[in-house]
């Protein structure tokens, strides 16, 4: 909590280098990760709400496929277009019906703080075939 309202770290750069050490995680688990990253995150601002909000979505999306998905692989993908972050977590796990759990805990979570920051959320996912969660979220300038 301290983190987030920490103004020496309102860059991407430090978020990124605080979920970096939270996905490690995935390595005790024998999942593959890779992480994509703008190469301009130290130069995006973020607010207190914004580096709050986007690390636990993020993080959530990490504990889904860890707890959930019975994955091998996951990628993650942050990249800065224009006025927005995208970041995108993909799993090839056993996925599910998003349809049919649309209330889910982590899921109505996720989907809450992403209003918060006046973002989109999709979540791609059929059984068997994985799970992609993305997130649109406009950064202040």
């Amino acid at each position: 909590m301290v983190w987030s309202i920490d103004p020496r770290r309102d860059d991407l750069d430090s978020l990124l280098a605080r979920f970096r050490r939270f996905v490690n995680l995935l390595d005790g688990k024998g999942i593959e990760w890779t992480l994509a990253a703008p190469t301009d995150a130290a130069h995006l601002k973020l607010s207190p709400e914004q580096r709050r909000h986007l690390f636990l979505i993020l993080k959530e999306a990490i504990h889904n496929a860890v707890r959930h998905a019975a994955c091998r692989q996951v990628r993650i993908s942050i990249q800065h277009v224009e006025r927005d972050v995208i970041a995108e977590v993909i799993d090839d796990g056993r996925g599910f019906s998003p349809v049919a759990s649309p209330r889910s805990g982590g899921l109505a979570n996720m989907r809450a703080r992403v209003d918060a920051t006046g973002g989109v959320l999709e979540v791609i996912s059929a059984p068997e075939q994985g799970t992609q969660v993305r997130l649109r979220m406009p950064i202040e300038r």
